[in-house]
């Protein structure tokens, strides 16, 4: 049997908002494609995160969604993550093994995002178990990708209605724990 291919397309931002009380607003925002047609698209907004931990929820939450709601789908089906962040594809393809290796120590102290990190190689290694494969493609930003803009552009309108107050954001602290809860 054929396997599926999935692709995330994902991208995340974080931005102190306008106003004079300078709250920094992040989001993710996620394109999940199934053999190169829409599955489903997500993208939430939080307060008082860094641009990286944003890019990474970009792909732990759709990887939590598959999981859940599309869970005959997902295991079988290789899966491919598409980003502009370096944070997050250097992460996976070159750094994740070495901050194993060093219990989770860089040369300057303890791996910033840790738990976001422990997630990540529980993803992949429920992946794996699956005899699933994984990429993790680089592209750059800001250069004309249709659905790496589209994540952008999702991304800065959330943060637009988070900033105005037309939205209320996520306590990032609450969905983390859940999240990290689900993939241990």
């Amino acid at each position: 049997m054929e396997k599926n291919i999935i692709k995330i397309y994902c991208d995340g931002s974080a931005r102190n908002n306008k106003n004079m009380d300078k709250r920094l607003f992040g989001s993710f925002s996620s394109v999940v494609h199934i053999n190169d047609k829409p599955l489903f698209d997500i993208t939430e907004g939080f307060e008082n995160v860094t641009n990286n931990q944003m890019e990474v929820m970009g792909f732990i939450f759709p990887m939590f969604v598959l999981k859940k709601q599309f869970n005959e789908i997902y295991s079988v089906s290789n899966i491919e993550v598409i980003s502009d962040s370096q944070y997050l594809i250097k992460g996976i393809n070159e750094w994740l093994n070495g901050w194993i290796r060093k219990n989770w120590h860089t040369t300057t102290g303890l791996v910033k995002n840790k738990e976001l990190w422990v997630m990540i190689v529980s993803i992949l290694n429920d992946i794996k178990q699956k005899n699933n494969d994984y990429l993790c493609t680089w592209v750059r930003g800001h250069d004309g990708h249709p659905l790496n803009e589209s994540c952008d552009s999702n991304c800065t309108e959330k943060v637009k209605k988070l900033d105005s107050g037309i939205e209320e954001p996520l306590c990032f602290e609450e969905v983390s724990s859940k999240l990290i809860k689900y993939f241990r």
